[in-house]
This record gives C-alpha cells, sequence and structure tokens, in this order.
C-alpha cells in the first residue's frame, strides 16, 4: 500500500488530488510524510477488527450472469437467495 504513493505524485493532477485530500480532509500538513510509517505500524489484530466493524456480509449484493439452468443450482446450493433481473435491471416476474 505504501509503495504507490511516490508514483501517486508523477503528475500534476497526482499532486493536486493530494492537496485536496489534505484540505478537504482537514488532514495534518505531514500527512503523507507519516502515512507509510502509520500503515506499516498496523497489526493483523488491527487489521480483523476494523474490518469485522466495517465489512458486513450480509449486506453483500452479488451479481451473477450466465445460464440459469448451470448457475441457479449452485448458488441454491450456497443457501443465496436469488432474483432475477432482465438486462435493463428489471425483476423478473414468476
Amino acid at each position: 500500500m505504501t509503495l504507490r504513493l511516490t508514483g501517486q505524485w508523477e503528475t500534476n493532477q497526482g499532486v493536486a488530488g493530494s492537496l485536496a485530500e489534505i484540505v478537504g480532509g482537514k488532514l495534518p500538513l505531514d500527512y503523507f510524510d507519516t502515512y507509510p510509517k502509520r500503515v506499516n505500524a498496523l497489526s493483523e489484530a488491527d487489521l480483523k477488527r476494523v474490518a469485522q466493524e466495517v465489512i458486513q456480509p450480509a449486506r453483500f449484493v452479488w451479481m451473477v450472469m450466465g445460464d440459469q439452468s448451470k448457475v441457479a443450482p449452485q448458488l441454491e446450493a450456497l443457501g443465496l437467495k436469488i432474483k432475477l433481473i432482465d438486462a435493463d435491471g428489471t425483476p423478473e416476474v414468476h
């Protein structure tokens, strides 16, 4: 994550974007100077804790496309609720 920082400032647009993050996010002026150290200091436990707070699998929506006769049984075997829609996103009525 921290190795890509230098590459993001190769263009004027990249520098402007970072400045906008600092100003818009009311971040300290040394935010990007201290970012790698802060990120690298995170432990696996820190990441797991935050992931459990932020990621909510029950709210995931999966979009699966394919031959219904082949795909539906596999999804049903996983206990997933299937909602069929047409190419325009209109729910199919059964």
